[in-house]
């Protein structure tokens, strides 16, 4: 192999690092558990964002910087899924990030993505 072949594969594969280095630092996860605790706030309470919004915990830890896991106040059938498994004391496997920020600041929580049960 020739020397410029061989920079042009090393700045190719640079290149290809650098392009896939954002994707390996995704902070999403999976946990897999028992819905423990369940927190739905109403309408009425105070703070930014935190209307209608169900918080949750399973019976196993979270990864990451997560101790709560929310389900935006729209995510209906998500919450079905988690209520579905709580009821009938099912596991439930749920996938979330901690990338994106709650509106009320708490860093603790984190926003759920999908419930599989």
């Amino acid at each position: 192999m020739t020397p410029f072949i061989q920079n042009v594969l090393r700045a190719a594969a640079i290149v290809l690092s650098l392009a896939l280095a954002p994707m390996a630092q995704a902070n999403s996860y999976v946990t897999t558990g028992k819905v423990g605790l369940t927190r739905g706030h109403t309408s009425k309470v105070q703070g930014n964002g935190v209307q209608g919004v169900t918080a949750f915990k399973l019976n196993v830890a979270f990864e990451g910087r997560c101790q709560w896991l929310i389900l935006e106040a729209n995510d209906i059938v998500t919450l079905a899924h988690l209520l579905s498994a709580k009821n009938k004391d099912r596991t439930v496997t749920v996938y979330y990030d901690d990338e994106r920020a709650v509106p009320w600041g708490d860093t603790a929580s984190c926003y759920v993505t999908a419930i599989d049960h």
